[in-house]
């Protein structure tokens, strides 16, 4: 509750995925957790090693698997921490998640870390990177990088609200004990349904 002579102002409106992308609002979204949404579509389950594989805008992404029928959207957010730039395609290396994409802007912080952002094509991905590296590596507007996540790094937790909200058909024909896991607030909404 705010008093009545609270005053509030509008900082930013609009969706999800894009206000989260905004390098400008660093200081009211977070920096140890700020990061970006994606929107991902399911296309296959590999039940071997427990992982879901992904779409994003044209590029594949594994995951923990997620219980969720090839062709679901899911929402991922990604944090800008858990990102790390490439300029070259990597080899051999235990990290599952390489999307090519463009810098689209960089904000060097006070201290040691700058802020990237990445084009993946139409989403944008957050990077949060030192400046050293930023240096080092000569990143620049529009170069072309490898963005690698780690797929420990996609856990269930990180899913949005809705990521997990799909038709009212698949959910009709689920018992309680096979639909996905949900918040709190959707497992009442849910109940009261």
């Amino acid at each position: 509750d705010f008093p009545a002579t609270a005053r509030m102002v509008l900082i930013a409106i609009g969706p999800v995925s894009e206000i989260t992308q905004r390098l400008d609002l660093h200081l009211l979204t977070g920096r140890l957790e700020a990061g970006s949404v994606l929107d991902a579509q399911v296309i296959g389950q590999d039940r071997r090693y427990a992982m879901t594989a992904l779409e994003v805008a044209g590029q594949m992404l594994r995951m923990p698997e997620v219980d969720a029928p090839p062709g679901s959207t899911l929402r991922l957010r990604v944090r800008a921490r858990d990102v790390a730039l490439a300029l070259t395609a990597p080899q051999e290396i235990s990290i599952r998640n390489v999307l090519r994409g463009r810098i689209a802007a960089i904000e060097a912080e006070p201290g040691a870390f700058a802020e990237v952002s990445v084009d993946l094509g139409g989403p944008l991905l957050r990077a949060r990177i030192t400046r050293e590296a930023a240096d080092e590596l000569a990143l620049g507007i529009s170069m072309p990088v490898f963005a690698l996540i780690k797929s420990v790094a996609l856990d269930r937790r990180l899913l949005g609200p809705s990521a997990l909200v799909r038709s009212h058909e698949l959910r009709a024909g689920m018992s309680d004990e096979h639909q996905p896991e949900t918040s709190p607030a959707e497992a009442s909404a849910r109940r009261a349904r």
